[in-house]
């Protein structure tokens, strides 16, 4: 029963936050600054990724990104 709280707690947290269209917002914003270089879209990323693996658990970060990158796409 843990197992599956630790599972739908981020991913619910995270379909929470990208109602608010913030991910969408935020996925824009490093797409128009990166202008078409995939190396600093790379960093923006992983600048991105960085503070929220440092206050969240990796389940957090990889439900944030994932919609962030299918946005991108």
């Amino acid at each position: 029963m843990e197992i599956i709280i630790i599972f739908f707690t981020p991913a619910y947290a995270s379909i929470s936050v990208d109602v608010t269209g913030i991910f969408d917002f935020l996925a824009y914003k490093i797409v128009y600054k990166a202008k078409g270089d995939g190396c600093k879209l790379f960093l923006f990323f992983y600048l991105f990724a960085c503070p929220l693996t440092a206050f969240t658990s990796n389940d957090i970060v990889i439900h944030v990104m994932q919609d962030m990158i299918f946005v991108d796409t």
